[in-house]
Parts: C-alpha cells; sequence; structure tokens
C-alpha cells in the first residue's frame, strides 16, 4: 500500500492513491455540519478555530480547546464531531490528522480520543477507536513523540467500509489539563496495492502477470516496457483480465521485459504502481540448416547466476564479424577466465 509522505498538499490537491472524502485546514473555520459539544462539563473553553499561523501545522488556522481544570470524578469533554463520512463502496478507508498537547513536559491528566459512530451524533453512539496522551516521555501512544510540537496520526477505518459513520474527536481532561490542537485532517481511501508479483505461462509474445490482490480491488492497471526502459506511468492495459491477473500479448521472442501494476478505485483514484517484475518472453525455434555468429539478435540465454566466470556475447574476441560468444570474468570485457575457481554455467538455445 502507498504511504502519506506530504498531507499538507493531500489538503488542496488529489494525488494518486487517495480519494478524499473529508478534508479540512480548518482555513475558512469549522467545516460546515461539523458539531461542537461537550459532556455538559467545563463548557466555557470549547473547541475553536484558532487564526494563529504559529499555532497551526499548515496554513495559518487550525483547531484548538484550551484547559479548565477538572478532576477524575467529574472528567470535562469537549467533543468535536464531523459531519457524515460517506464510505459507500470505499475499500481501505483511513483517517489522518495532526495533533499536538502544549506545554511540553509530564501529563496534566488530559488525552484526545477519537470515537466513530454508525447512526448518529448522539454522544452516547460513539465508540473509542483510539486514544493520544498529552505527554511524550514514557507515554505508549503519545500525540507527538517531540512534546509540544505537531505528531501525524493515522488510523484505519477498515472496519467500516462501505458504511455512513461521523468521527469525533474528545479531548477528555481529568486535572488541570493542556491545549490542545488539531490539523490537516483527512478521510480517503488509500487505494490497495498488489504484492507478489510474478508470471506464467510464457511464450514467444508474452505471458501472464499474476499478483496477490490483499485489498480486494476488483481491477487493475498494467504498464510493459522494455527491462532497459523507464516506466512511463501511462498504463498498456487498463483493465486487468482477473483482480489478480493480465494476459500480456504483443511481444517480441527472445526479449527481455518488465511489467509495473496498480490497482484503479473509485472516483478515478489509482494506488501505487508496484514494480518492477523482470521476465523473458521464450524464443522461436530456429530454422534448419542453423548458424549463428552472434553478430545482433541471437536468441541464445544465459544461466550465469553468480559464478565468476559467465557466458557473454561481445566483442571481446571473435572469428570473423565483431562479436562471438565466450567465457569471461569481468562481465564479458575481456575473454578472461579465473583458473582457480570452479563454474557451472550454461549458453542454450531452442532449436
Amino acid at each position: 500500500m502507498k504511504k502519506i509522505t506530504s498531507l499538507i498538499l493531500l489538503m488542496f490537491c488529489t494525488l494518486v492513491g487517495y480519494s478524499q472524502i473529508i478534508s479540512t485546514g480548518f482555513e475558512t473555520g469549522v467545516p460546515a455540519g461539523w458539531i461542537i459539544t461537550n459532556n455538559g462539563v467545563g463548557v466555557n473553553s470549547p473547541w475553536n478555530v484558532n487564526n494563529t499561523a504559529a499555532l497551526a501545522n499548515s496554513g495559518t488556522s487550525s483547531l484548538m480547546v484550551a484547559p479548565e481544570t477538572a478532576t477524575v470524578s467529574t472528567p470535562i469533554q469537549d467533543w468535536v464531531i464531523t459531519s457524515v463520512a460517506d464510505l459507500t463502496d470505499i475499500l481501505n478507508p483511513k483517517l489522518s490528522f495532526y495533533g499536538k498537547a502544549s506545554p511540553a513536559g509530564p501529563t496534566r491528566n488530559s488525552r484526545l480520543e477519537v470515537r466513530v459512530s454508525t447512526t448518529n451524533t448522539n454522544l452516547s453512539s460513539f465508540t473509542t477507536i483510539a486514544t493520544f496522551q498529552d505527554f511524550n516521555s514514557g507515554a505508549t501512544n503519545p500525540i507527538s513523540t517531540v512534546g509540544g510540537a505537531y505528531g501525524f496520526q493515522e488510523i484505519s477505518l477498515l472496519p467500516y467500509a462501505d458504511q455512513d459513520i461521523y468521527i469525533a474527536f474528545v479531548m477528555v481532561n481529568q486535572g488541570q489539563g493542556k491545549t490542545w490542537n488539531l490539523d490537516d485532517i483527512l478521510v480517503y481511501e488509500d487505494c490497495p496495492d498488489a504484492t507478489n508479483l510474478g508470471i506464467t505461462d510464457l511464450t514467444a509474445n508474452g505471458g501472464t502477470a499474476t499478483w496477490l490482490n490483499p485489498g480486494g480491488a476488483s481491477n487493475f492497471q498494467t504498464e510493459v516496457v522494455l527491462a532497459s526502459a523507464n516506466p512511463t506511468g501511462i498504463p498498456t492495459y487498463t483493465n486487468s483480465t482477473s483482480a489478480t491477473t493480465q494476459v500480456i500479448t504483443g511481444l517480441f521472442p527472445n526479449m527481455a521485459y518488465k511489467y509495473y501494476v496498480r490497482s484503479t478505485c473509485i472516483n478515478n483514484v489509482f494506488g501505487d504502481w508496484i514494480g518492477p517484475f523482470e521476465f523473458e518472453t521464450n524464443p522461436l525455434p530456429v530454422i534448419l540448416p542453423y548458424t549463428e555468429g552472434f553478430e545482433d539478435f541471437h536468441g541464445w540465454r544465459f544461466s550465469n547466476g553468480t559464478q565468476v566466470n559467465k557466458w557473454f556475447v561481445g566483442s571481446a574476441t571473435h572469428n570473423g564479424g565483431a562479436k562471438s560468444l565466450y567465457i569471461s570474468n569481468d562481465d564479458g570485457v575481456a575473454n578472461t577466465y579465473t583458473i582457480n575457481t570452479t563454474s557451472t554455467t550454461h549458453a542454450y538455445r531452442d532449436v
């Protein structure tokens, strides 16, 4: 699967691999349909948009809640609930965000809980799926590895795929508390990637590319290029033969190729290109009588492996013309043989 390296960019443009369902950096305020509420304790400091650029992870705004003193027996719960996130037909939904607790230092008995409801926005309908602590030294799941700084968090929403959900960020305070900031919240589909690429049924003109599909994508695209060429990112095949195979045709005999494969998801979203997987098409049988001078395309193959002495076709030695087939211990530069080591290699041709 793909890793996120720049969520700031993801807030403002669509990148291959991600379909955005909810995306906000709070630059224009609290998004429409979001709810800010509480449990009725410490109601004087709710979540609000702070427009101090120094407190934002990106841009100039973030969502912030300041501390109010609470107790273990009477905790404060400050809630912010998203609008509905429609995960219909979403194979691999995820939530990501940046969060921080200030000031740095030991805990002040506050935490951030991420909760999900599949029914409505009643507070009692939510289930906690992740908890983050307000300190980093010795914490089992801190909001950030650096005290007082933003930390990136990513949570799988796979149990809620194909459902409508509401997501709540709940600051729970049972003491002095800390100031919490949230920024760059994203709910998105991470288009699942293929794994374990391979090939079967090789012929002189192609074969069947194979892969595993652990994410359950229904379709994949495949690009096939010469082994010496760079991929273009333009698929050779836009619709896979099946969810785990692509029949490849139209290639030349006895040539080295490679292929890449990527999944396709809804909303014209794609997974990462996975590969390359290199393969060689089969040679055509020769027509008798057969002669070969190795001056151009010859159809011979080598099983050199990691041997010191290997077969090569090159110009280090020849008998007429400019090239020949010979043994070399320096990758074909010279027709030299290391005699104090045992080597077993093969040069072969289908006749």
